[in-house]
C-alpha cells in the first residue's frame, strides 16, 4: 500500500515540475494534458491488477464439474425410438412381401448411444404364399431387414408359427 502512495505522489510531483517548466502555448496544453492522463493510470494500475488476478474456480460439487443425465427418461426414450423401429418395420415388410406380421425389436445403449439389437418378427398370416414358399419368404425378409437397419442376420427371427 505503502508503494502505491508513493508512486501517485511522484506522479503528481513530476507532473508538477514538468507544468511549471512548460510554456504557455498549444504544447504545453497537449504535455498537460498527456500527464493528467498518466497520472489517472498511475491511480487505476492497482485496480488493474486485482482485475487481471480475479480467477474464476467453480466449486468442486457444482454442476459444471460432472453431468448426470436423467437414466429414466433415457430408457422411455429409447423405448418409445425403438416402438417406432418396430411399427416402421412392420408396415414396411408387410407392404413388401404382402403378409401380415408382428415386429418387436430389442434395443441397446453403448456410451448413450441408441442401437437396434436384434429383430424378432412373427409372421401372422402368409397371404397369397403357397406350400414351401414362406421358407423362401422368410429369408427374403431376414435379408430385407438386414441391409435395411444394418443388422446382422444372426440378430433377425423370423417365426413363421403355424401356418393357416
Amino acid at each position: 500500500m505503502s508503494a502505491y502512495i508513493l508512486s501517485v505522489c511522484g506522479a503528481v510531483v513530476l507532473s508538477s515540475l514538468v507544468t511549471i517548466i512548460l510554456p504557455e502555448g498549444k504544447i504545453g496544453k497537449f504535455i498537460n494534458g498527456i500527464l493528467k492522463i498518466f497520472c489517472v493510470f498511475v491511480m487505476l494500475a492497482p485496480l488493474v491488477n486485482w482485475v487481471s488476478d480475479l480467477k474464476f474456480n467453480p466449486p468442486e460439487n457444482s454442476a459444471n464439474s460432472s453431468v448426470s443425465l436423467d437414466e429414466d427418461y433415457l430408457h422411455y426414450f429409447y423405448d418409445k425410438q425403438s416402438e417406432a423401429v418396430s411399427i416402421d418395420i412392420q408396415n414396411s415388410v408387410e407392404k413388401k412381401f404382402n403378409i401380415e406380421v408382428n415386429v418387436v425389436t430389442e434395443w441397446k445403449i453403448e456410451e448413450y448411444v441408441f442401437s437396434i439389437r436384434k429383430v424378432r418378427v412373427k409372421i401372422k398370416n402368409f397371404g397369397m404364399y403357397g406350400n414351401d414358399e414362406h421358407i423362401i419368404v422368410v429369408e427374403q425378409i431376414k435379408t430385407w431387414i438386414s441391409e435395411t437397419i444394418k443388422l446382422d442376420r444372426e440378430d433377425i427371427i423370423v417365426d413363421a408359427g403355424e401356418r393357416e
